[in-house]
């Protein structure tokens, strides 16, 4: 299925809104108790454009 220009913005602002939000709660409820997480996505391209999204919205990416 071809995406227009406009169904990947939308689903770019989607994923980005989504992360920023487990990121808050990554941040908010998790990581003070010490705890890691970790995210899953359906597959490699999905996981790719989730962390490539990511990082462009959050202004770099940080693994370490």
């Amino acid at each position: 299925m071809e995406l227009s220009g406009e169904h990947v913005e939308v689903a770019e602002q989607l994923i980005a809104a989504k992360a920023k939000n487990i990121l808050r709660h990554y941040v908010e409820k998790i990581l003070p108790e010490g705890f890691k997480a970790q995210v899953v996505a359906a597959d490699r391209k999905a996981t790719v454009r989730g962390v490539t999204i990511t990082a462009r919205s959050s202004g770099g990416w940080s693994s370490g």
